[in-house]
């Protein structure tokens, strides 16, 4: 284990907090190593690690003495498991490619002060940061420590095909394009032809609530396009289908999607196995795709953020989805024999 990493590994008290979802948004910022003396008590070790989004510059006092690479996931680093518990962090030195590896035991909110704890792979004891809160990392006026983004959030895709198609991308011979501020998926002629979005930036788990809004407009399209979830396993195999409106019409939706048995989850819109016969076009815009945090209550209404969405629904098999004052229910229905099966 490199000296300059870790200098100070006694007696360091174990902070744990909930973990939620972990991004390496949660570790932007400079964060001062700390250690404690024979009486332990704090003091700082002068070594401060400096995370950007991707890489990690590591100083002792004023000078910069080692440079990372670092991976925040919920795959260890030394065999690629899935851990379903914790997620670890890989970094890679940029001079000579030698790995540490670390799991994260949590972040933690005390008196306007954040803190980090981490367990190297090597050590049992954990190794305790404080975040600098001299810094604004984000430049929104508020210090890093006063910044609670800076802490775990709710992770958000959202796509409005302002400029770019924010990650979509064809499924089948069709053409996405945009035009006026929408996607344009044209080109349709034949069934489960549309767009997929995978989601690859939230953390998905069995029983994680999904929020997904979107505009929709039919354009010239006879045939029923559908909304739905295609579940994978870690790995990206694929697990099932999940229709969450089998039928969308000209309107504004929203969804409260909850996750079956995948890791991870690709979101797409195609066209079902109608009107066969004609080369069809629709519209999407302003797709968001949430991952809800039960334990939140962001607006401050009294119901948490999943409570004040529409009640929960897992998509049958082949949709199947009324709809209630403008929330959806599963409607049962017989699969489609057409349905793609991976």
């Amino acid at each position: 284990m490199k000296k300059y990493i870790l200098l100070i590994l006694i007696n360091i008290p174990l902070i744990l907090s909930a973990q939620g979802r972990i991004t390496n948004e949660n570790f932007i910022g400079s964060w001062k190593m700390i250690g404690f003396n024979e009486y332990g008590e704090e003091k700082l070790t002068g070594i401060k690690w400096t995370f950007n989004s991707t890489s990690i510059d590591v100083h002792f006092e004023t000078e910069k003495i080692a440079s990372f690479n670092y991976i925040i996931s919920q795959y260890t680093c030394d065999d690629s498991q899935y851990d379903d518990t914790d997620y670890h962090l890989k970094l890679t030195d940029l001079n000579d490619g030698y790995i540490e590896c670390y799991v994260v035991l949590g972040f933690n909110s005390i008196e306007d002060e954040l803190s980090l704890s981490l367990q190297s792979y090597d050590n049992p004891n954990p190794t305790l940061f404080k975040k600098d809160c001299t810094l604004d990392s984000d430049n929104d006026g508020y210090n890093d420590c006063e910044d609670r983004n800076n802490a775990v959030n709710n992770t958000t895709i959202t796509s409005n095909f302002t400029e770019d198609k924010g990650g979509w991308r064809n499924n089948g011979s069709v053409a996405a394009t945009l035009e006026e501020g929408r996607l344009k998926v044209s080109n349709v002629d034949s069934s489960w032809e549309g767009v997929q979005r995978p989601l690859d930036e939230l953390r998905i788990a069995p029983g994680q609530q999904l929020n997904i809004s979107l505009d929709f407009d039919q354009g010239d399209t006879s045939a029923n396009v559908r909304l739905y979830v295609q579940e994978q396993d870690a790995e990206g195999n694929h697990l099932s289908w999940n229709v969450i409106n089998g039928k969308l019409q000209t309107r504004t939706y929203n969804y409260t999607y909850t996750i079956k048995t995948g890791h991870k989850a690709i979101l797409r819109i195609d066209k079902s196995n109608t009107h066969l016969e004609e080369t069809t076009h629709f519209y999407v815009d302003t797709i968001e795709v949430k991952l809800l945090d039960c334990t939140l209550d962001s607006d401050g209404d009294g119901t948490n953020d999943c409570e004040d969405r529409c009640p929960s629904i897992v998509g049958p098999s082949l949709g199947g989805v009324g709809f209630n004052n403008g929330c959806p229910f599963e409607v049962e229905h017989a699969r489609d024999p057409l349905l793609p099966r991976n």
